[in-house]
C-alpha cells in the first residue's frame, strides 16, 4: 500500500505558529520602544532649538515691549515651553513642546542674560551669574517609563547640549 503523505500534521502547525508568535512579539517590542526613542529625540530637539532662539533674543537685545533688556527666563509649564523678556511682558513664544506621554521638568530656573546669552538667577531682586560648572538639566522622559529618557544641559556659559 503506498500512502503519500499530504499536508502537516497538528504539531507541526502549532509549532510554526508558536514560532511566528515569538518572532511577531519581539518585533513589536522593538518598534514600541524605537518609536519612544524617535518621540523622546524629537521633543529633545525641539526644545533645544526654541532654548536657541531664546538665547539669541537675549544676545541681540530683542524685546517686543519696547524695555531695556535685563534677561530672557524660559520656563516649562504644563507642557507649554514659554519665554519672555525680563520675565514680564508679552511672550517671545508659548509652544507646546509635549506630546501625550512625555513629561519635560526642569531643576531650576533657566534665564540668558542680555548681551552674552549666559545662564543667570535671580537672588532676590540681583541678577547672579551662575558659578563656573554649574547647569541646568531639562528631563525629557516618557510617562511611567523612567528608563526611556534623555536630558538637555546647558552650561553656565550659555552653551546647550
Amino acid at each position: 500500500m503506498n500512502k503519500f503523505r499530504r499536508g502537516f500534521t497538528l504539531i507541526e502547525l502549532l509549532v510554526a505558529v508558536t514560532i511566528f508568535g515569538v518572532l511577531v512579539s519581539g518585533s513589536l517590542v522593538y518598534i514600541n520602544r524605537f518609536n519612544s526613542r524617535q518621540k523622546l529625540n524629537a521633543v529633545r530637539e525641539e526644545i533645544v532649538a526654541y532654548l536657541r532662539m531664546a538665547r539669541d533674543y537675549a544676545i541681540s537685545l530683542q524685546n517686543p515691549d519696547g524695555d531695556d533688556l535685563t534677561y530672557v527666563k524660559v520656563d516649562f509649564e504644563d507642557g507649554l515651553m514659554k519665554a519672555w523678556p525680563n520675565g514680564v511682558g508679552s511672550t517671545y513664544f508659548a509652544k507646546e513642546v509635549t506630546p501625550a506621554g512625555v513629561a519635560v521638568s526642569m531643576d531650576s530656573d533657566l534665564l540668558f542674560s542680555a548681551y552674552e546669552g549666559k545662564v543667570m538667577m535671580l537672588e532676590g531682586t540681583d541678577l547672579v551669574p551662575v558659578d563656573i560648572g554649574e547647569t541646568v538639566t531639562i528631563s525629557v522622559a516618557m510617562e511611567g517609563d523612567l528608563s526611556s529618557s534623555t536630558t538637555i544641559k546647558i552650561s553656565a556659559s550659555g552653551l546647550i547640549n
